[in-house]
């Protein structure tokens, strides 16, 4: 608020939608410079630190789990940047689910959010309602085809699909251990000014 009147940022594209936010420009807030963000302009330049999906190992990810995976962005928080850990896989794959797999249907994408557990990851996964597969890979764990660490997500329509490995192998099927120090999403992606 700016001498009582308001300016509206548009959450979708993180820019501003009003011009009394440009009467702001180059004013400084404890020492700070607003907006230096977006080199002072919000008008004309997106937030380049706000929401982010990275995929360092270049994984084939279709554009409906590229959709998935930014709306669970936008849900979990401004501060959490989701890395892409594997993506699509060809039907001669051994890893996970081999052939059958929704790697193998580009309907899939393994996950880690840094700063969280995969089981906090799996979790908001889950509560997201975003996801129709959901597995949870616990830190340390590693499988005899290749799995883990990580969380795995996938768009499959068949059915919901919710499984789990801890770090010493145990196996669990239509859920995983509860999370427990907050299990809530992020109320409002707005109030943090995310997109």
């Amino acid at each position: 608020m700016k001498n009582g009147r308001l300016a509206f940022i548009h959450s979708a594209q993180t820019r501003a939608t009003s011009s009394e936010i440009a009467s702001w420009y180059g004013e400084t807030v404890s020492g700070q410079t607003m907006f230096a963000y977006v080199g002072g302009n919000p008008l004309s330049y997106l937030d380049a630190s706000g929401l982010r999906i990275f995929n360092p190992g270049g994984a084939i990810i279709s554009d409906a789990v590229l959709d998935a995976l930014r709306e669970f962005n936008r849900q979990i928080g401004c501060d959490k940047d989701i890395y892409i850990t594997g993506g699509d896989r060809k039907p001669t794959s051994k890893l996970g689910a081999g052939s059958s797999s929704t790697h193998v249907q580009g309907l899939a994408a393994d996950i880690r959010v840094d700063g969280q557990t995969h089981l906090e990851t799996a979790t908001q996964a889950r509560l997201s309602g975003i996801f129709g597969g959901i597995g949870w890979y616990e830190e340390g764990y590693a499988g005899p085809n290749g799995e883990g660490p990580h969380t795995h997500v996938d768009i499959r329509t068949n059915g919901p699909a919710i499984w789990g490995f801890d770090r010493n192998g145990k196996e669990y099927h239509g859920s995983f251990p509860i999370f427990s120090p907050n299990q809530r999403l992020n109320p409002s992606p707005v109030q943090c000014g995310c997109e």
